[in-house]
């Protein structure tokens, strides 16, 4: 990374820093299945640069705490998918810059094409089944957001889906269905408003689009056939979706500006047969202020976070089981047994206990965190 690319995000990373701005993610599996005595595995986390060598990828033992680091030769991370079938290996999605595979072990990286100059991540991905493929969310410069399918060994570009998936940031695969699923942030018109549209990954066409009235951000899959989402409510008319999804310092000023509002978002459940629902009392709004993450517990359990009201709710069969009072939550992520799930509090990894409700560890001494995701050695 050169010295201009490195004060730039650097500079991006500071100003963040200052607000607690929503911009790292989480990258989320399928729901995980409630064990019992066993082990909470692995994460593997990003924290942002403070050097122009690029970042540091610390292995994260849940259960011991005790970690090793990696450099991740990037700048700043927004998200992190491990290859299904290639455990060693991790895909790792730059913030505003390249997509690369990492392998843990070799320390080999294979990087987007230098032919795809005009070309930025733009979010998350998501694996196919056989594992050759991913789908991906990318910005074109001058065209906006859309999403691209990739190979999984040299990352080369095997198709642009159809406009319907345009204006998505996260792209994420419903288990034992081979069907994805994306969230998009405008309407088909490019104007601002949003849907949840599904499509197979074998022949990548379009099975269905959802429209909703707001962007949707983040989604999470719920079942084969099922997603939910959270949106951003009371958008700045002034600024277009267009160039929102197409300049990187603006779309960080437009992302602060659209979590700043002061009113509740809905979450959206959408099916891939069209059907769908929005949910969210009138009279819990206030727990609903710059809604952005979503993680899976169990089946019928579900989190998701609200960096504007310092809240995340976690959900049972679409109802609310329990709100946690934490400050600025990011992204978030459950063990596979349920009982604990770590969340980015402003940019401090913390656990907390879905069982006691009670705030578990800080990793007080840790740098920034920019992204993380669950790991299975």
């Amino acid at each position: 990374m050169n010295r201009r690319s490195f004060v730039k995000l650097s500079s991006l990373l500071l100003a963040d820093l200052a607000i607690g701005g929503p911009l790292s993610c989480t990258t989320v599996e399928p729901l995980p299945r409630p064990l019992s005595n066993v082990s909470k595995g692995k994460v593997v986390v990003a924290l942002s640069p403070l050097r122009s060598t690029g970042s540091v990828l610390r292995i994260l033992d849940w259960d011991t705490r005790r970690f090793e680091d990696v450099e991740l030769p990037i700048g700043i991370a927004h998200a992190l998918m491990q290859d299904p079938h290639h455990p060693s290996s991790l895909f790792a999605f730059e913030l505003f810059g390249d997509v690369i595979r990492f392998d843990l072990e070799s320390k080999k990286v294979v990087r987007m094409s230098a032919s795809e100059k005009s070309i930025q991540s733009n979010g998350h991905g998501a694996s196919s089944r056989s594992g050759e493929l991913f789908a991906c969310t990318q910005l074109e410069k001058g065209k906006g957001s859309h999403v691209a399918v990739r190979r999984t060994r040299d990352l080369s570009t095997v198709a642009r889906l159809p406009k319907e998936c345009d204006g998505a940031h996260q792209v994420v695969a419903l288990p034992g269905s081979g069907m994805m699923a994306v969230g998009n942030l405008q309407s088909l018109d490019r104007k601002l408003a949003g849907a949840i549209t599904f499509f197979e990954e074998e022949t990548w066409k379009i099975v269905n689009r959802v429209e909703f009235d707001f962007p949707v951000l983040h989604v999470l899959a719920l079942s084969p056939t099922e997603v939910v989402g959270v949106t951003m409510p009371d958008p700045p008319k002034k600024v277009s979706m267009e160039r929102f999804m197409s300049e990187d310092e603006e779309a960080h000023r437009t992302a602060r500006t659209l979590h700043g509002s002061k009113e509740g978002g809905p979450l959206y459940r959408a099916s891939v047969d069209g059907t769908k629902k929005i949910f969210m009392g009138d009279t819990d709004k206030a727990n609903f202020v710059g809604s952005f993450g979503l993680a899976g517990v169990s089946k019928g359990r579900f989190l998701s976070g609200h960096a504007g009201s310092g809240r995340v709710v976690l959900w049972k069969e679409f109802e609310i089981e329990h709100v946690f009072e934490i400050r600025r939550p990011r992204g978030m992520i459950a063990s596979p047994d349920g009982r604990e799930f770590m969340v980015v509090s402003g940019n401090e990894l913390q656990i907390h206990s879905l069982e006691t409700r009670e705030l578990v560890h800080r990793f007080a001494s840790w740098p920034p965190v920019a992204a993380m995701s669950g790991y299975q050695a």
